[in-house]
């Protein structure tokens, strides 16, 4: 029988809102084991290992539960202490099977209300999974790979879709659609991402007007100016090579949590699935980052050192004029 390796305890305490890495797992004890894929149906994907050609798993973690969280990833670093290596054999003997539902990917700057959006199409019964990292953590691969070679952007594809196929299958019960919701760290390469899935997604991009994003982010992330700058305008850039690219539902913060009602109403058309009033109206009236770093009670507390509105929309007009596309 094939053999794996387990990982086990706990991962290594990085920055909450790092990237995943294999490097988390640096304090965990090795030992091998047996390759069996009826005990490894229910694993939940953490981050790949490229330099030893596999894929590094959760082993006890429930599907649904760190589906359920704000952040996938952050439940996982929070909650996992086993896990186990998958060679790309092995992924590919637990991930034969495509996915063949319906979905819809949300992107944004970030501090947009995407957390916001993934709570709504989970309260109307729409399998959601906010910010599954593997796929983060592949994108500077993907962009580097599309400037070699077509054969390695095709395997570094291969491997996103299979891992995708591997955290969906034990949290779809033959649904009609599911969701994905990325980081912001998406914006790089979002064409590219969409080409993992095995059948195309419907993209949604949630986007708000820079002044009080950057304010956002500062409180947030202790974000500079000039960083708010260059995130800003890769996620507009993102925007315009998806709606260039087929359908793409434009929403914005300020009408997400404005007009609840509108917005469920243009979502339900997009996705051709009805959307309850009252299970928008409900997810709307909690903090979609509770018990997280992002919470509202932690941020509502900080303050930045930006200038004005005014000053912050010139200054983003100014260098959305100077900066090459």
């Amino acid at each position: 029988m094939a053999t794996i390796t387990h990982y086990s305890g706990r991962l290594a305490n990085r920055s909450a809102l790092s990237v995943v890495s294999v490097d988390d797992l640096r304090q965990c004890r090795t030992h091998p084991g047996n390759f069996d894929p009826e005990r490894l149906s229910k694993i939940v994907p953490y981050c790949f290992d490229m330099s030893r050609g596999c894929l590094i798993a959760a082993t006890d973690i429930d599907p649904l539960a760190a589906a359920a969280a704000p952040f996938h990833y952050q439940y996982l670093r929070q909650h996992a202490g086993e896990f186990v290596a998958l060679n790309w054999q092995q992924l590919q003997i637990l991930s034969r099977e495509p996915i063949c539902a319906e979905s819809t990917v949300i992107f944004s700057p970030g501090r947009c209300g995407s957390t916001l959006l993934a709570n709504i199409l989970a309260a109307n019964k729409i399998v959601t999974v906010s910010e599954p990292d593997f796929i983060t953590q592949m994108v500077p691969l993907l962009k580097q790979a599309l400037t070699n070679n077509q054969p390695t952007l095709t395997g570094i594809l291969h491997l996103v879709r299979l891992a995708l196929r591997l955290l969906l299958k034990p949290i779809l019960n033959e649904p009609s659609l599911y969701a994905l919701k990325m980081r912001s760290h998406a914006n790089r390469a979002p064409l590219l991402l969409l080409q993992a899935f095995d059948k195309p997604p419907k993209p949604i991009f949630i986007n708000r007007d820079f002044a009080s994003w950057s304010r956002s982010r500062a409180r947030a992330f202790n974000s500079t100016l000039q960083a708010s700058l260059n995130s800003y305008w890769l996620a507009q850039q993102a925007q315009k090579k998806l709606s260039s690219c087929g359908p793409l539902l434009d929403l914005d913060y300020a009408q997400l949590t404005a007009s609840p009602a509108k917005v469920s109403e243009q979502i339900a058309a997009y996705l051709g699935q009805p959307l309850q009033l009252s299970a928008t109206v409900g997810a709307t009236a909690i903090d979609s980052q509770r018990g997280t770093p992002l919470a509202r009670e932690h941020i509502a507390s900080k303050s930045h050192n930006l200038p004005d509105e005014a000053t912050l929309t010139q200054l983003w007009q100014d260098y959305a004029r100077r900066r090459p596309v």
